[in-house]
């Protein structure tokens, strides 16, 4: 759903088309005045599993059943869906030296910059 409703949207990558070139891929850009890295979604990536299995490494695994799905966001003050699916998983309740804001995934949340 997110590549289908993204597809035509510009991302700003770099050659292994990870999420983490993000920075310097948007450093290259104000350099060259926003015309050298970013591109639409649908010409870096070939669709929603290529997207998945990409752009974070081998973090995510695609699933085409949306109940077993992950949920990247929902709405703040509500239990979070991914409790109930991963019941088997242990997380640790604080990441080391990271703070992870799940309702506002576009903002740093050590920051609280706007991230893109």
């Amino acid at each position: 759903a997110w590549y289908d409703a993204c597809k035509d949207d510009m991302v700003c990558t770099g050659p292994n088309r990870r999420h983490s070139e993000t920075k310097a891929c948007m450093a290259r850009n104000a350099e060259n005045k926003n015309t050298a890295a970013c591109q639409k979604y649908s010409d870096v990536y070939t669709g929603g599993k290529d997207m998945c299995e990409t752009m974070w490494g081998k973090s995510f695994v695609y699933e085409s059943e949306e109940t077993k799905a992950y949920t990247m966001t929902f709405p703040e003050g509500t239990v979070n869906p991914n409790n109930f699916i991963f019941t088997d998983k242990k997380f640790p309740s604080v990441c080391t030296n990271h703070t992870v804001n799940i309702t506002h995934p576009h903002v740093d949340a050590i920051t609280g910059e706007r991230i893109t």
